[in-house]
């Protein structure tokens, strides 16, 4: 709650203001907000980039992303940028950022994807189990006269 006591009207103002008119759709107060504290977070983290004369159109980029992305995806690209190793200490652009959130969204999907296919290798062992089970291999043999699941098929008599 302290962050959001620190920020200024006048930040405010500047993040939300309308930039050249490429944007038709604006942000909501919540994104606008969650932007505005992003924005300050960045600038206390590298203050000795002077960027004023890009912010307005990083402003402009970073609202594209968060219609696109959301705030909270926004958010996560920009801290997992913060601490990176490989990277220099210049503030990212928006281009970085992208960048990072294309990341993010492509491990969570290979993520889930794995994830998937564990449940459907889970849910195949059980059915197989259950086709296995004493009860349906005797039902099976009741009903049809062998078990068509066994490795090898009745031999025909005569």
């Amino acid at each position: 709650m302290s962050d959001l006591r620190k920020i200024s009207e006048a930040q405010l103002a500047n993040v939300l203001k309308p930039t050249s008119g490429q944007l038709q759709k604006r942000l909501s107060a919540e994104d606008g907000l969650a932007l505005t504290i992003l924005s300050g977070q960045m600038q206390r983290r590298w203050p000795n980039q002077d960027r004023a004369e890009s912010i307005d159109e990083y402003a402009a980029d970073w609202e594209r992303l968060i219609q696109r992305h959301g705030a909270h995806a926004l958010k996560d690209a920009v801290n997992a940028l913060r601490i990176d190793p490989k990277r220099e200490d210049f503030y990212p652009g928006p281009g970085e950022v992208a960048q990072e959130i294309e990341r993010q969204w492509c491990a969570k999907r290979l993520e889930r994807e794995s994830e998937e296919r564990e449940h459907r290798a889970l849910q195949d062992a059980e059915y197989r189990a259950h086709l296995m089970s004493p009860d349906e291999i005797a039902w099976r043999i009741a009903h049809f006269g062998y078990d068509p699941f066994a490795q090898k098929l009745p031999t025909a008599t005569k």
